[in-house]
């Protein structure tokens, strides 16, 4: 391997001349088997061998790097460092212009091996790049020359290291090295990837607001919080099996357990510590859930078919307060009850009517 340094002190006239001069160059950081380099040509014994070098173009604009004959050679830029693949045998170019098409710098490239491109673990693999991501730089785009990324199926071997979307975009996700395979034509192009990606983990404050006990008489509960006028609450428990709650706040019990019932607002989450000893057992016509069956029961019913929006029945009090025989809650209902409170009725509900 022979070191040469390429200069481009003069970059600027070769441009006015229309000149092409390679741009100042060290030896090749890495390289996958010895590549031969001697002035501006880089010569690879093999097909899916690949060389990256540091280069500093002396220019104002930005290079956009392509390679004459994609089945020849590849080329990925990433910053200043640059990675030349080989894909099978022939010669072509890797050239470096602006976005209006101006050269500004070339390499030849000579591949001597018939293969197309190795072999690894039964098809044919192309290494496109090798990066390290860190919680500054998290995410890298993928692309092979000449390819639309959307036409590539790319993957990760690791996603809990790194991700990529069907662009080929690459995104960190926590610490490690994976590979990034992009499938293309039966080719499998890919990047090494280290990551030293360390996710932020943000610690919602919470605050106690009480404390309720739900079982078979009180099946249910109503949560009230103080939140500013048209905020939004965001409610949640943690375990559906003890208690669930309503968009409105009403908690419900499920099963016998522990559970917090949270109310996030603001960035702030507010919760209650449930704890049930609900079995299932309702009692019929208990339409308030206070434990009883009452002359109050009656009234509930009454208020909640006069005023929904402000006396509405919670869902198991609405169960409990259909008692007459007919699906729905109705003020026959409330009658029912304030005569099972005064004994004419006996049992609860009434059968079903046919």
């Amino acid at each position: 391997m022979r070191k040469i340094r390429l200069l481009a002190g003069a970059a600027a006239l070769c441009m006015a001349l229309g000149a092409v001069l390679p741009a100042q160059v060290t030896a090749p950081v890495t390289a996958h088997a010895e590549v031969t380099q001697e002035g501006s040509t880089f010569t690879f014994d093999n097909a899916g061998e690949y060389v990256q070098f540091e280069i500093d173009l002396e220019f104002l604009y930005k290079p956009y790097w392509s390679s004459g004959d994609t089945n020849v050679a590849t080329v990925t830029a990433d910053g200043k460092k640059v990675t030349i693949t080989a894909v099978g045998k022939g010669k072509t170019y890797i050239m470096a212009t602006t976005d209006t098409g101006i050269a500004l710098t070339q390499y030849d490239v000579v591949v001597k091996d018939d293969a197309s491109a190795p072999v690894v673990d039964g098809e044919k693999s192309v290494l496109i790049g090798e990066f390290t991501l860190d919680s500054i730089t998290n995410s890298a785009a993928l692309a092979i020359t000449g390819v639309d990324s959307k036409d590539v199926e790319w993957s990760s071997t690791d996603e809990a290291v790194a991700t990529v979307d069907s662009e080929g975009n690459v995104r960190a996700v926590g610490k490690g090295k994976c590979t990034i395979n992009g499938v293309y034509n039966g080719v499998t192009y890919y990047a090494l990837v280290t990551s030293e990606y360390e996710p932020m983990h943000v610690t919602i404050p919470e605050s106690k607001i009480g404390a309720i006990e739900l079982s078979d008489k009180v099946p249910a509960s109503k949560v009230k919080v103080n939140a500013p006028e048209g905020a939004e609450i965001d409610w949640s428990t943690t375990d559906d099996k003890v208690a669930t709650v309503s968009d409105s706040g009403d908690i419900t019990a499920t099963g016998a357990g522990e559970c917090r019932i949270y109310a996030q607002i603001n960035g702030v989450r507010y919760y209650v510590e449930v704890t049930s000893t609900y079995t299932g057992k309702m009692l019929i016509g208990d339409a308030n859930l206070d434990g009883k069956v009452t002359v109050a029961d009656a009234v509930a019913i009454l208020q909640s078919i006069a005023n929904r929006d402000k006396y509405g029945l919670s869902p198991v009090g609405a169960l409990n307060a259909d008692v007459d025989g007919i699906s729905g809650v109705t003020a026959k209902d409330a009658l029912v009850i304030l005569q099972f409170d005064a004994e004419v009725v006996t049992e609860l509900p009434l059968a079903a009517e046919k």
